[in-house]
């Protein structure tokens, strides 16, 4: 779930191309259908952070990464309190799984923005018609009120979605997705990511909540919406 963008703020980074859209919902159809005979696990948090890190390496804006086990680090504190400003109906403090790790943006000592993600990684085992996948499911995003319409949002986003190709470099071929339930008031902001809202993103949110319920709630008054990697 994403919260406290505000819609039209930034300018858009991605744009589909006249036979892209049809390519994506391929691709999402066919995750849902294979997940049932493939070999599915999420990555450990410490991978995340460890390619994270790689990620952000020469970025001058204070970007760190942290696992469920820092529960108490400073940055993780002020994250959580923009979380339970932004999106009060989530228990900010217990949100993080052991699969869980944290992108978050500092500015000297004080953190603007985060982003709690989880990377599902799907190995053909039975099917061979399948295609490997990498999801990377961003759970939670959200931008401290005063430091929205900056582009603390949209960097944060580059960034997972460096770690994701990243991460998908060991395995080439592997179909890469980024998976968000986006607060309604934030679809446009996610849409100018390049997310697409449809009924396959649906059916991706239902496929993994059936799947493995822990972090994948399903929330109301939210967008289903799925970024397909080049």
């Amino acid at each position: 779930m994403s919260r406290c963008g505000t819609p039209g703020c930034l300018q858009p980074d991605f744009h589909l191309g006249p036979h892209d859209g049809e390519i994506f919902e391929e691709c999402i159809r066919e995750a849902v259908v294979c997940i049932n005979s493939m070999h599915c696990h999420y990555i450990d948090s410490a991978l995340l952070c460890a390619a994270a890190r790689q990620c952000t390496a020469a970025n001058p804006d204070g970007m760190s990464c942290l696992t469920n086990g820092q529960q108490h680090h400073p940055s993780m504190d002020q994250y959580t309190n923009i979380l339970s400003q932004c999106i009060p109906n989530v228990d900010a403090v217990n949100h993080m799984t052991g699969a869980d790790a944290a992108l978050v943006l500092s500015v000297g000592n004080t953190v603007k923005a985060g982003a709690t993600f989880r990377l599902l990684k799907m190995s053909t085992t039975k099917s061979e018609r399948c295609n490997n996948y990498l999801i990377l499911q961003v759970r939670m995003l959200a931008v401290e009120f005063h430091s929205q319409c900056k582009g603390y949002g949209s960097l944060l986003v580059h960034y997972l979605k460096d770690i994701l190709s990243t991460l998908a470099s060991p395995t080439p071929g592997s179909r890469k997705l980024m998976h968000v339930q986006s607060d309604k008031d934030a679809v446009d902001f996610w849409s100018k990511q390049g997310f697409i809202a449809s009924s396959h993103a649906d059916s991706l949110t239902k496929m993994l909540a059936a799947w493995h319920a822990l972090g994948n709630e399903l929330y109301t008054g939210v967008a289903s919406m799925v970024y397909a990697s080049p």
